[in-house]
């Protein structure tokens, strides 16, 4: 994993990196970056194993359940945003 690079610690402009596959964790006390270009995602197959197998790997049903949820409580209230360049 890339160590992590600080970009200040007000606010993190995510804007500023052309590449796809950046993470930004931006808390009350600093903002870092880190580059996951290079890093396994693991994630889209451990899930799909999960479905095809019928097991846990990727996320337990549980947290499955509750992002769900969460996403349909979340819709009725979603705005549509429209960015500009």
């Amino acid at each position: 994993m890339e160590a992590h690079e600080s970009v200040g610690h007000h606010a993190a402009d995510v804007a500023v990196k052309p590449q796809g596959n950046n993470l930004f964790i931006v808390d009350s006390k600093q903002a870092r970056y880190i580059d996951c270009n290079n890093m396994p995602l693991p994630f889209g197959p451990q899930f799909v194993a999960d479905v095809v197998n019928r097991t846990h790997v990727a996320e337990n049903q549980a947290e499955w359940l509750l992002a769900a949820e969460l996403v349909i409580k979340a819709q009725p209230g979603a705005k549509r945003v429209t960015l500009e360049d």
